[in-house]
């Protein structure tokens, strides 16, 4: 795995993670906090989401099936913009370790209201 992406296998089907991704990237773009760049229904979903100044990250979500009723969720991390190069050289390139777990947050949010613990938490990662 690389050093941007983290994965869980969620006991789910890739059609209800892609509905609840979705729901919550409409939101963010509701708000203005998020575009969304792609959108392969079920299989794949691509957000940027603006982090305050100068800084958005771009979150690919790849849904893979991975047996009966399971699906393999990889959320890659690609940070943009002149504070995530400003802030990564302060961290001396460990930058990327803080977003890498957020995304593995996400995941197991994602997770925990998929398999039916977390109904109304956020799952954004």
């Amino acid at each position: 795995m690389a050093r941007n992406e983290a994965s869980l296998e969620i006991a789910a089907a890739p059609e209800r993670l892609f509905d609840l991704l979705i729901e919550e990237a409409r939101g963010g773009a509701e708000r203005g906090a998020a575009e969304i760049v792609e959108d392969r229904r079920g299989r794949v979903l691509a957000v940027d989401v603006a982090f305050g100044w100068a800084m958005t990250v771009r979150q690919t979500y790849r849904l893979e099936r991975a047996g009966r009723g399971r699906t393999l969720v990889t959320a890659s991390i690609s940070p943009r913009g002149v504070r995530w190069h400003l802030t990564n050289i302060l961290l001396l390139g460990r930058g990327m370790t803080a977003l890498r777990n957020a995304a593995e947050t996400g995941l197991h949010n994602l997770q925990r209201t998929a398999e039916g613990d977390g109904e109304g938490e956020s799952h954004e990662g």
